[in-house]
């Protein structure tokens, strides 16, 4: 599995399917520590019931899926250790969970299989076919897990905007970059081909299939993630509907979440992200963080952790997952500090050096380089004065001081990055979910005058970066802010 939720989650499928397990008590154990699950191992096994991991103060959506999953034969959830282990909160989750109808699509048209979740890595491929067809054509989309969800057995959207639309449902445009509420968008996870035929979208637009014609009234296609190289951790929900009105989204009614207007069907939630890591000594740069699951993706470093500027490999990179029982520690060499999981966890950030030996089944050590900077502080941005027919867009901001590795302080620089919103009414993308383009040449200060602009309505975000970093690698950002030139 791609973190300790998913393993536990895919060991209890297994123990149901293959070792005589039986769903109707399912034991509910913290992931933040090994001791209640290792206990309550052989309690589990006696009463022939599974045992699935929990966040401290939510259910993982890994945990969940089992629960609703399996729900039509689960009477119970017990807590290992009660509530003074498993929050009140992830308890109810899981609960919730667990009382799903067997039917928790109930308003879907359409039968996409497999149903169930599932963890690939990043190279990996999932087939899904779609039955139920009732038109001559459907359309097809990747939409983000965190936008779909069920509602007392009926699968709902989100509905940021309260319009027909659901968001990340609608096919960008020819020209990119697609960056509308509606658009859809799946990071780099995409649809590679649609009843055994691949598919050749541009790369804004390829988590849409359009006006795919089923075969003897089935259509399958295949859903691929961003490569092995890849870092990141994408969950996506295959969409299959009938586009009744043409206009290459899923509509949807009133409310948010809203529920679709349209037929359609929903696939399993699936998850890629990088392979885990193996045993042994590492030293790698953080490329991604998912705190929610206690897992950070580094690549290899070729040179010293204070080399300037550092060298990593973007084809050798893996996830690693921590817990209370590991050894943390900080500074450049090993021993030299000792720090704390919640030290650790409050300083981690992407760009940050992490070394030490890793041990997949127990106990590791991790040692923190807190190299990255500090987000810069107070940014706006403001219209100001031409030249002449165009527009002038100011951005302030209080420069970000903080390097923790004094070496590279004489490193950091800032830099500005723009994005054209359209609409303008919508919300500013993430720095990273959007298609943000650098517009300083060198480190910027403020305030930066970004000039010769149309009207139209932009969003800014300034970042810090060590080692003259681009892109999202080495650079902290500020939250964006969004300004309307006239």
């Amino acid at each position: 599995g791609t973190n300790r939720y998913d393993t536990a989650a895919k060991v209890a499928q297994a123990g149901l399917n293959s070792y005589g397990l039986i769903a109707s008590e399912v034991l509910l154990a913290s992931g933040a520590d090994f001791a209640d699950a290792l206990a309550a191992g052989p309690f589990g096994f006696k009463r022939t019931a599974p045992l699935i991991l929990t966040e401290p103060g939510s259910l993982p959506p890994q945990s969940a899926a089992f629960l609703e999953d399996n729900s039509s034969a689960i009477q119970k959830v017990t807590a290992v250790g009660g509530t003074a282990a498993v929050s009140a909160t992830a308890l109810t989750q899981a609960e919730k969970a667990a009382e799903t109808p067997s039917n928790d699509r109930q308003n879907e048209g359409i039968q996409v299989s497999p149903q169930s979740a599932d963890s690939l890595a990043n190279s990996g491929t999932r087939s899904f076919v779609a039955n139920g067809i009732t038109s001559a054509t459907v359309d097809i989309v990747l939409v983000p897990c965190a936008n779909v969800s069920n509602d007392n057995g009926s699968t709902k959207f989100v509905n940021s905007n309260g319009g027909s639309v659901a968001d990340k449902t609608n096919r960008p445009g020819a020209t990119p970059p697609a960056v509308a509420p509606d658009d859809a968008d799946a990071g780099n996870v995409r649809i590679s081909s649609v009843n055994g035929t691949p598919t050749s979208e541009a790369p804004h637009r390829n988590e849409y299939a359009n006006n795919v014609a089923p075969v003897n009234g089935v259509v399958s296609f295949d859903v691929a993630g961003p490569g092995a190289t890849d870092t990141s951790i994408t969950c996506v929900v295959p969409v299959v509907f009938q586009d009744s009105n043409s206009d290459d989204a899923l509509n949807v009614g009133a409310g948010n979440p809203a529920a679709p207007t349209e037929r359609f069907g929903t696939g399993g939630r699936t998850t890629f992200g990088p392979t885990a890591a193996g045993s042994g000594d590492f030293t790698v740069n953080v490329t991604s963080i998912d705190n929610a699951a206690n897992t950070f993706t580094g690549c290899t470093l070729s040179t010293p952790t204070d080399t300037v500027p550092e060298v990593s490999n973007s084809g050798a990179c893996s996830s690693y997952a921590w817990d209370g029982t590991d050894t943390y520690q900080t500074g450049e060499t090993p021993n030299t500090a000792s720090s704390s999981l919640a030290g650790f966890e409050a300083n981690l950030s992407i760009g940050d050096d992490v070394a030490g030996t890793y041990t997949p089944s127990g106990d590791s050590t991790f040692r923190l380089v807190d190299e990255a900077p500090l987000a810069p502080t107070g940014v706006t941005a403001t219209q100001g004065a031409g030249p002449g027919p165009t527009a002038t867009a100011t951005v302030t901001f209080t420069p970000s001081t903080t390097s923790v590795t004094p070496l590279k302080t004489s490193t950091l620089v800032h830099n500005v990055y723009r994005l054209t919103l359209v609409p303008s009414t919508g919300t500013c993308p993430a720095f990273g979910a959007g298609a943000y383009t650098k517009v300083n040449s060198s480190s910027a200060t403020s305030p930066y005058n970004d000039s010769g602009l149309l009207p139209a309505t932009y969003c800014y975000v300034v970042t810090a970066a060590v080692n003259g970093a681009t892109g999202t690698r080495g650079e902290t950002a500020a939250a964006p802010v969004k300004v309307t030139l006239t």
